[in-house]
Formats: structure tokens, C-alpha cells, sequence
């Protein structure tokens, strides 16, 4: 697992113990995906597609994601994978789809989650993740200035698959907003200036935290990370001590320009009805 904070301006970086506390807190409620086509042939079968996390509804856990990751259980199935498991679990229901602009979707995991049947016995599925609940959530993306926004996740680049099994190597990144720029922006899907978050994403500006070894990973894979206002500007300026539970939900990200240099997310307010609704 690396950290990471992407620096476009010249503000120091969080404590080290913001750093660690935040990531030891976040990590149990993001789930790594992976697509497995129909017939594939591979040993393991599949690849990794993109990151996820729990939720609990009214109903029971979903997993949650973005809709261009889950539109590809329509050709073959998609496993997920909890903090603390040591195996893929496979999605047996549908996700529900709200394609771009929102670029979101959840499906029930509530007969997966704890365990599976398996050729009529039924058997524990052990694994340390944990729901997020309303109370995670932001009602609208709303961030002071130069606040620290966070994302975990899973990049593609750091997965390997290797003796019969994936591994999906954690990426945890301290990020600032910026403002888009579409003048000179040509790729698809293009973000809604005004709408979508903008964070800026540059390997070669961003600095190591901890004892981190090596650059910061492109961003592909992790596309349905939960993006987090960490609220640590928010709260010392306050006057207040800030703790993990102060973090809230405040977009999903769904895409990245290499170009611009750029990351882009779907604000809160934008699915928080849909999960609780």
C-alpha cells in the first residue's frame, strides 16, 4: 500500500498521524472488483476493474461503485473483495445503473456478504469490512478552502494475478481540488464545469508520505472510489481536535485525464438519494 499527497500548491502536507489514522479508518469500507468474462480462459480467470465500497441501506449491505465498472456484468460476472478477505466473492445479483452524468450503481450483496451456499452447504465468508452509513455522507460537496479531500482505492497498475489468485495493491491519496479548464480538453466522457469535481493528479508532483517507496500509481482501477472531504481544514481552524469519524463522503470518482493531469468525481448530492433512498 502506498501514500501519497498530490501538491498543486505550495501548503504542507497533513500530520503524519492524519495520514495514518484516516487510512486505518477508511480502508475497511472499500471494496477491490474484479470482472471475470464469460469462458475466460485465464489462470485466475479475470482481471481487476475497478474499486467499490459497502453500504448499509434499509435493506442491507450494497456494494456501490461506478456504472461504467458494473455495466460489465452484462458479458460476464464481477467479484468483489472485502478488507481482511482473503478471496473474491462473486456478485450474484444486478447492480442498478445511472450511467453519465452521474456515473453510479449498487447491487444487494445482502446473500453474499457474510457467507455463500456452495453445493447445498452454506459456508462463512471471514473478512473485516464494514458498511458506511448515512451518517458517512455529506449532504453536498462543500469543502473549505484548501481543505485535504482523500481518496482509496485500488489502481490497475499496481494489480497483479500470479499462482492462481489477484492481488490488488491499496493506493490511499491526499488530493486538493482545482478548477477545470475545458478549453483544451478533447477526451470522452468530458467533465461538467460547475457539476463534477476536479482534483489535480500529477506523478510527478506529488509527494510520498510515510515510508512510501516509488511514484504515485495513474489512477485507472479506481474508478468508483468513495472521494472524502477529510474536514481537517475545517475542524483546526475551528478550533476543534479532528479524529477519522470527522471525514464524510463527498463524491465518487469515475474518470482521469493524463493530459490535463486531472481527476474527476460525481458530487454527493448527486447519488445520496439514490443509495438511501
Amino acid at each position: 500500500m502506498g501514500d501519497f499527497m498530490e501538491k498543486d500548491k505550495e501548503l504542507p502536507p497533513p500530520p503524519e498521524s492524519v495520514v495514518k489514522e484516516l487510512c486505518d479508518y477508511v480502508e475497511k469500507y472499500i471494496t477491490a472488483l474484479t470482472y471475470i468474462p464469460h469462458g475466460d480462459p485465464r489462470d485466475p480467470p479475470g482481471k481487476h476493474s475497478g474499486t467499490g465500497w459497502l453500504v448499509q441501506d434499509s435493506n442491507g449491505p450494497i456494494l456501490a461503485t461506478c456504472e461504467h465498472v458494473a455495466r460489465a456484468q452484462s458479458s460476464g460476472k464481477i467479484g468483489y473483495s472485502c478488507f481482511g478477505c482473503e478471496y473474491g466473492i462473486s456478485l450474484n445479483n444486478q447492480f442498478s445503473l445511472y450511467p453519465f452524468d452521474i456515473d453510479f450503481a449498487k447491487a444487494d450483496i445482502e446473500n453474499t456478504f457474510r457467507g455463500v451456499m456452495h453445493k447445498g452447504k452454506w459456508f462463512e465468508i471471514k473478512h473485516q469490512g464494514e458498511c458506511t452509513t448515512i451518517d458517512h455522507y455529506a449532504e453536498n460537496h462543500c469543502p473549505v478552502e484548501d481543505e485535504y479531500l482523500y481518496v482509496y482505492g485500488f489502481p490497475g497498475a499496481d494489480a497483479v494475478a500470479g499462482f492462481g489468485q489477484h492481488e490488488m495493491r491499496g493506493m490511499s491519496v491526499f488530493l486538493r481540488e482545482v478548477e477545470f479548464d475545458p478549453e483544451n480538453f478533447s477526451e470522452i466522457p468530458f467533465p461538467i464545469k460547475g457539476k463534477h469535481i476536479c482534483c489535480a493528479w500529477n506523478p510527478k508532483l506529488a509527494i510520498a508520505l510515510l515510508d512510501t517507496q516509488g511514484d504515485l500509481s495513474l489512477p485507472p482501477g479506481m474508478s468508483g472510489s468513495p472521494l472524502w472531504n477529510t474536514r481537517y481544514v475545517e475542524v483546526t481552524k475551528a478550533g476543534g481536535k479532528w479524529t477519522p469519524q470527522d471525514a464524510r463522503i463527498t463524491g465518487i470518482v469515475w474518470g482521469h485525464s493524463s493530459k490535463s493531469c486531472q481527476l474527476f468525481a460525481t458530487p454527493v448530492e448527486m447519488f445520496r438519494n439514490i443509495i438511501f433512498e
